[in-house]
């Protein structure tokens, strides 16, 4: 027997179906977007697929750089998708249309209106066309693209790592897709919740990966395993100055009127509200409410 080792912080493969159909797809939807790029830019840019896996959003987003554009895109009614690219290489690819021989990635920097609405032409113009026209779509459609999903782009988002763009517990399909030019090679992705892009390529959208269920022993052990709850009185900002002249005796006003609920903190989130209060000798928190963050 083979032992093959397991990286658990890489995210997990799709089932054969769904890998080998939207693999096929994107490599064709790449070959042909490069047909038109070629027509565009003065030296030689492609675009190739490389891989695709499966992650929850909060994964697949904090794995964003810090410094990417990107754009949710819409796909008929229900299929909202996120589209990143690294911020250098966006201003390489606009200086390309307009000119520049593109020998080196560019600096990073925050781009201008002008940049950023040609950009949005690239995608618009040289890069959804080869996505839409390629994509198998189910039911199928003419041969003049009647019925087929508008692809729409939105507001480029400012903090994409923590948008809520994609709710908590959904499968996200990760597309990873590969620039290359006189440049060198920049990476860009596609994320997309695959319960909704499966059906409109005609695959039956299968759980992605088993969530095990604990059983009755490890679910016990589980609930019995320590937690610290904090409950905070409130707080204040105090000049250092001020700080160090305090005396025992002295009142610091806090932050926190009376008649506001107090909060307690499991693991530095806030999850319960409620009020402080005193069981025998001991003082206590009564729960009015829990918060789900």
């Amino acid at each position: 027997m083979n032992i093959v080792s397991y990286n658990f912080a890489d995210p997990a493969r799709l089932p054969g179906e769904q890998e080998q159909r939207l693999t096929a797809w994107l490599r064709s939807a790449c070959a042909l977007a490069n047909k038109g790029w070629s027509k565009e830019f003065l030296y030689q840019v492609q675009g190739r697929f490389q891989g695709v896996a499966s992650a929850r959003p909060a994964e697949a987003l904090a794995a964003l750089p810090e410094t990417v554009l990107a754009y949710p895109v819409a796909v008929g009614e229900r299929l909202i998708t996120l589209l990143a690219f690294p911020r250098p290489l966006v201003l390489t690819l606009v200086c390309g249309l307009i000119g520049d021989r593109g020998d080196q990635l560019h600096a990073d920097r925050e781009l201008t209106v002008v940049e950023e609405s040609l950009f949005e032409y690239f995608l618009q113009r040289l890069w959804f066309p080869a996505w839409k026209e390629t994509m198998p779509y189910h039911p199928p459609v003419n041969q003049e693209g009647e019925g087929a999903p508008r692809w729409e782009i939105r507001q480029r988002l400012t903090n994409p790592r923590w948008s809520k763009l994609f709710a908590k517990q959904e499968r996200l399909v990760r597309c990873t897709l590969v620039v290359q030019g006189p440049f060198g090679e920049q990476e860009c992705w596609w994320l997309t919740p695959g319960k909704d892009l499966f059906p409109l390529l005609g695959i039956a959208s299968v759980a992605v990966e088993a969530t095990p269920v604990a059983g009755p022993k490890l679910e016990s052990v589980v609930k019995e395993i320590p937690v610290d709850v904090t409950v905070l009185l409130g707080s204040v900002d105090l000049p250092l100055s001020q700080l160090s002249r305090l005396s025992p005796g002295d009142v610091i006003i806090l932050n926190q009127r009376v008649w506001e609920p107090l909060v307690a903190q499991v693991g530095g989130l806030t999850k319960l509200q409620g009020w402080a209060g005193r069981a025998g000798s001991l003082q206590a928190f009564q729960v009015q409410s829990i918060q789900d963050e």
